[in-house]
């Protein structure tokens, strides 16, 4: 019974060495290529944080202040309303904006992601190089990693743009 165990002790820790020596591989890329990193999801956070800053809740109503860029007493005294529908049946809200916003093409798409969705957040890594994916999306609401791909391919390795083509996810998770 002590040779058995013996044995599968010695198994265990050949097993460990390999493993400690396969995570090491991957952590420290070969001489010359690029350590790349990634974390990108849609932030909960951060839509709750852009929704604090754009929309001013006075009483029942939902007043849109564009980052602060408009007084919200002003805007509930000459202003027009946007309905905005959520995704499911019964999510709706009544929003004031400014008159003046009322004409401009993505006043009611920004408030329908400002209700209703959640941003792009996330980080590419490249050696020390950090690469904000948000600031490269024409819409930071969808991920769309060909868009990112397209606009990363000319400043980056041919190895490492393989590397993100084949890593970078198809689909986000959500967090925070």
């Amino acid at each position: 019974m002590n040779k058995l165990k013996e044995i599968v002790k010695k198994e265990i820790l050949k097993s460990a060495k390999v493993n400690r020596k396969a995570v090491n591989n991957f952590t420290r890329p070969p001489e010359g290529e690029d350590a790349i990193e990634f974390d990108i999801y849609y932030s909960n956070d951060n839509a709750q944080m852009e929704f604090d800053e754009s929309i001013k809740r006075i009483g029942d109503k939902y007043v849109y202040v564009d980052f602060g860029n408009y007084n919200a007493e002003d805007v509930l005294q000459d202003n027009v309303t946007i309905t905005t529908t959520g995704y499911s049946q019964g999510d709706w809200a009544k929003v004031y904006i400014p008159k003046e916003l009322k004409d401009k093409n993505r006043t009611k798409e920004f408030i329908d992601h400002l209700f209703w969705d959640s941003p792009v957040y996330g980080i590419i890594k490249i050696n020390d190089e950090e690469i904000y994916v948000d600031e490269l999306l024409s819409d930071i609401y969808e991920w769309d990693k060909d868009e990112i791909l397209s606009k990363l391919k000319n400043d980056v390795s041919e190895k490492t743009y393989e590397y993100l083509k084949n890593n970078l996810p198809e689909t986000l998770d959500y967090r925070g």
